[in-house]
């Protein structure tokens, strides 16, 4: 079984008329996240902790699996 690692960060912007957003890490740089990966849309507000997977795709990082924490 693998061991699945999060990450902690806090949304920086969140476009919903675009479906996408960015997502300040306490650790590293920005990523981006697309709608599809945080479920219900009402709690992605600026300012809002997350925690998250990383996804790298060459020099690209995207967020998945995004959670609100508390």
């Amino acid at each position: 079984m693998e061991n699945i690692e999060f990450e902690i960060g806090v949304v920086k912007v969140y476009f919903p008329l675009k479906g996408y957003g960015f997502i300040t890490r306490d650790k590293g740089r920005d990523v981006f996240f697309h709608r599809k990966d945080i479920g219900d849309e009402a709690w992605a507000l600026e300012g809002v902790r997350v925690r998250f997977v990383i996804e790298k795709t060459g020099s690209v990082l995207k967020a998945l699996n995004v959670q609100k924490i508390g």
